[in-house]
């Protein structure tokens, strides 16, 4: 067996050998991109059922405007430092 032969079986063999590993990887990925839809479907099942218990618990008369005062008219004077110190707060 030359030199040459000898190489271009080891090429073929580690050729082999990196496309199983490859092959061996895409089914590993497979699975876990199979795994992931259902934990999607599982998800997006759980985030409806919410949604429709959500519905059933909420009232239209929790919404209802009549319950809401009606804000009255701001007479005392507003200072711009306590403005400033405000939004300052609301900020950090």
């Amino acid at each position: 067996m030359s030199k040459e032969e000898f190489e271009q079986r080891w090429a073929r063999k580690s050729l082999r050998e990196i496309l199983s590993a490859v092959q061996e990887r895409v089914g590993k990925l497979e699975e876990s991109m199979e795994d992931l839809k259902e934990s999607d479907n599982a998800l997006g099942e759980s985030i409806g059922d919410s949604r429709e218990q959500s519905r059933e618990g909420v009232s239209s008369e929790a919404f209802s405007n009549e319950d809401v005062p009606k804000l009255k008219e701001f007479v005392g004077t507003r200072s711009a430092c306590d403005v400033d110190n405000f939004l300052w707060m609301m900020e950090n």
